[in-house]
């Protein structure tokens, strides 16, 4: 059975962007950084039906919301996208995506040509511990002056590990090789190079902006830097099944950031 159509329009004199990433990869830090970028708007998981995911800046103050809240994002995500785009006031306007948002738009994004993609990486062991310990303590991002919630380790599941990072690699697989297969640029960042210049300097020369990140705004803390070693209650364990399956060479270290 064929996926329905998606047109998606972008409207004149502006361009499209989208941040493909998963939970607990650094996106929020991610959208910070390039909402400090001149003529950058980032929204936020605009396609998680569990919030707006709009930018709070432009939920506050945008006088024609009712306008694009009217149009309902899951059925209609084309239009929906169409709104957003013709409301923010820049020239680059983009959001957050991750791949249990909206199945069928997944595609559609990836395909088109004119869209540009930040694909944002973490390795997939520490992306799963943040996650069951945001779930255990229900803190989902912790900003400058924020307090850090108290949290135990965890026992990692390890079949349920193993479909998370499964998921989550194809789903970067499709994104990268068909980027790959039609020719298309992207940007290919790294969680643990988020708040270096090097990525400064590549989101900066993708925008075509000759200037320094206004980090003003840029408020979100790493919430658990501690070593996997006294997050997982059962790192042995987990660490020794990886090896065994051969599995450890990608589950258990990070890549880097780079324009492809």
């Amino acid at each position: 059975m064929s996926l329905p159509k998606i047109n998606i329009e972008i409207p004149d004199g502006k361009q499209l962007f989208v941040v493909m990433a998963m939970m607990r990869s650094g996106s929020n830090l991610l959208q910070q950084k390039l909402n400090g970028i001149e003529g950058v708007l980032c929204h936020g998981e605009v396609f998680n039906t569990s919030q707006s995911g709009l930018e709070p800046k432009f939920e506050k103050t945008e006088a024609r919301l009712p306008s694009l809240k009217s149009i309902d994002r899951k059925s209609k995500p084309g239009p929906y996208l169409k709104r957003l785009i013709e409301l923010s006031q820049a020239e680059h306007v983009g959001f957050r995506l991750f791949e249990n948002h909206h199945n069928d738009l997944i595609q559609p994004l990836i395909e088109d040509p004119r869209i540009f993609k930040i694909v944002l990486i973490r390795d997939f062991l520490e992306s799963y511990v943040s996650l069951e310990i945001a779930r255990q303590n229900d803190q989902w991002i912790m900003n400058r002056l924020g307090t850090r919630k108290e949290w135990k380790p965890i026992k990692v599941n390890f079949e349920a590990f193993k479909t998370y990072a499964l998921r989550e690699s194809l789903f970067y697989h499709e994104i990268i090789s068909r980027c790959m297969l039609t020719g298309q640029k992207y940007l290919a960042l790294d969680y643990s190079d988020l708040n270096t210049a090097k990525t400064d300097g590549l989101l900066l020369a993708h925008f075509g902006v000759h200037r320094v990140v206004d980090k003003s705004g840029v408020t979100a803390q790493r919430q658990n830097p501690e070593v996997l070693e006294e997050k997982i209650e059962n790192y042995d364990e987990i660490r020794k099944r990886l090896r065994n399956l051969r599995l450890d060479r990608w589950l258990l270290t990070s890549g880097g950031s780079h324009i492809a």
